[in-house]
């Protein structure tokens, strides 16, 4: 069975212990924002990460159906 997927907005500060609580608990995390990896702790963290700003929201809906998000 796939592990249900979480997208999680942003990757710093709070963002790390949802990426970490989340991991705890099973689920693919993913996160999203506009920073570079080196500067975002919550996608060093995750299972996987996209380069999209939080604000882009029409394009992060689109990635979402696509990657079959189960939550955000």
């Amino acid at each position: 069975m796939e592990k249900k997927k979480i997208l999680i907005l942003g990757g710093v500060g709070v963002q790390c212990k949802l990426v970490t609580a989340a991991k705890e608990m099973g689920l693919w995390t993913i996160v999203s924002d506009f920073l570079e990896p080196h500067f975002s702790p919550g996608k060093q963290l995750s299972d996987e990460y996209w380069n999209i700003s939080t604000s882009d929201v029409d394009t992060i809906v689109e990635k979402c159906r696509e990657e079959k998000v189960d939550a955000v």
